[in-house]
């Protein structure tokens, strides 16, 4: 721009001083701009102005998903409380007091029975089978729970307190389950040489 378009410059912005011709100049704009030429060309302009000078947004990291809970705990299961399998096997119809029931179980989960000569031999096999039916089906059942929950850690044994019996049934009962590995223990058993 030379000195004369800033003196031209100058004295149009002067002039718009007097209130008379910024009138008659705020009058010119309008009268132009209700030319709809005029109009379409001015929307065009201030759209590619607004197009240019749009700030560009900046991707902001995308969210943090929740974190994923850690799956449950499974708490251990026992197979053989010997503090009150006894009680169970009573509800279910087994005759025999406490000690009776737990030979009786421990005798079955090592696979034999008492040899004994009697006139009673043919109802104390049908006591052994029926024992041996039932002891099948709760290992069976922890098998089944096993298999169903990965993380389900099971213990054989617990409680082997005033009888003693955890010897007798626990060792050949953690035998039948060593395919589910280390998620099975047998639990605190009192040897067979402190059998009293």
């Amino acid at each position: 721009m030379s000195w004369l378009d800033d003196i031209i410059k100058g004295s149009v912005l002067k002039a718009f001083d007097d209130p008379v011709i910024k009138k008659k100049g705020v009058e010119a704009i309008l009268n132009v701009l209700k030319d709809k030429a005029v109009l379409s060309v001015l929307n065009g302009i201030i759209a590619q102005w607004f197009k240019d000078n749009q700030s560009i947004p900046v991707p902001g990291p995308p969210p943090t998903p929740p974190p994923i809970p850690p799956p449950p705990v499974s708490t251990s299961i026992i197979l053989f409380d010997l503090g009150d399998v006894w009680k169970v096997m009573q509800k279910e119809g087994f005759p025999g007091r406490e000690g009776v029931l737990l030979y009786a179980l421990g005798q079955v989960a090592r696979g034999y029975k008492i040899p004994i000569q009697s006139e009673e031999l043919e109802l104390i096999d049908s006591y052994y089978s029926r024992i041996k039916t039932w002891y099948d089906t709760q290992v069976n059942e922890a098998k089944g729970k096993l298999e169903k929950d990965q993380g389900l850690p099971l213990v054989v044994i617990d409680n082997d307190a005033k009888d003693r019996f955890g010897f007798r049934l626990g060792p050949p009962t953690y035998e039948l389950l060593q395919g589910f590995g280390d998620r099975v223990t047998l639990g605190i058993i009192f040897p067979e040489d402190q059998y009293t």
